[in-house]
Order: C-alpha cells, then structure tokens, then sequence
C-alpha cells in the first residue's frame, strides 16, 4: 500500500478489504465519510472553545483595566493594544 496514504487510509481500507482480498468501496466510502464528518465535529468543538476563551480573556482584561483605573487615574489612558483593538 501506498506510503503517500495516511495511516487512517490505510487502516479504512484494511478493514474495506475482504478475506479474499476485494475491497468493498461501499464499506470504504462510509468510513472516509465518517472521518470527515467526524472532522468537521472537532473543528467546530475546536472554534467553540476558541471562541469562549478569547470572551473569557476580553472579560479579564477588562476586569483589570477597571482595577488599574481605580488604583491609578492614569491608567485610564488607553494603551497601544487597546487602540489598536
């Protein structure tokens, strides 16, 4: 088999391949489907979470800069990452 192949190929295709050898394409195709599908579930989980944490990180950051406000008025002056947001 082919070393251009990923690992998960060749392993869908192994268990595709009957005990004589025949590769049964149905059988492939539901497996690569269900890899991509399986896929696009974890990219999804992934941007998810990303974005939970960029609004956890917002509410920090904000929550600090209140708290530097409050112990020195001079940090109430923006700083360079805020006007760049």
């Amino acid at each position: 088999m082919s070393d251009a192949f990923t690992s998960t190929l060749r392993r869908q295709i192994a268990r595709a391949t009957g005990p004589d050898g025949t590769l049964d394409v149905e059988r492939l195709l539901q497996a690569v489907n269900e890899s991509y599908l399986e896929h696009a579930r974890d990219v999804r989980r992934m941007t998810r979470a990303n974005a939970l944490m960029v609004e956890e990180l917002q509410e920090m950051m904000q929550l600090l800069q209140t708290a530097a406000e409050d112990r020195n008025p001079l940090a109430a002056a923006p700083t360079p990452l805020a006007r760049a947001g």
